[in-house]
């Protein structure tokens, strides 16, 4: 399936044959997450939709190192989309508490 990457004002959508996203903030943690997620996505025979090499226009580089590189991080951190995603810490006062 073709993809591709339009980027406007620090934003991001990804286009593709079956579907597009909304404008999404252009930031390291962005990028990643749609790597992983787009990289996850099977047909119905379990073949991968999308090749290292198009979902290299994710992280700005043209070769299937960059994005392989960022899906590896992925896999050695057990494949938590709670770790890649959820990086903030909760606004919790302790004195509320």
């Amino acid at each position: 399936m073709a993809l591709k990457v339009i980027r406007e004002d620090n934003k991001f959508q990804i286009i593709t044959q079956g579907f597009k996203t909304e404008f999404i903030p252009d930031t390291p943690a962005n990028r990643k997450t749609m790597l992983v997620s787009l990289r996850l996505m099977e047909d119905g025979n379990g073949k991968k939709l999308f090749t290292f090499k198009e979902l290299a226009q994710l992280t700005k580089g043209t070769t299937r190192e960059s994005a392989l590189d960022m899906y590896e991080q992925f896999g050695k951190k057990e494949r938590n989309f709670d770790r890649l995603c959820v990086s903030r810490k909760p606004k919790i006062d302790e004195e509320v508490i």
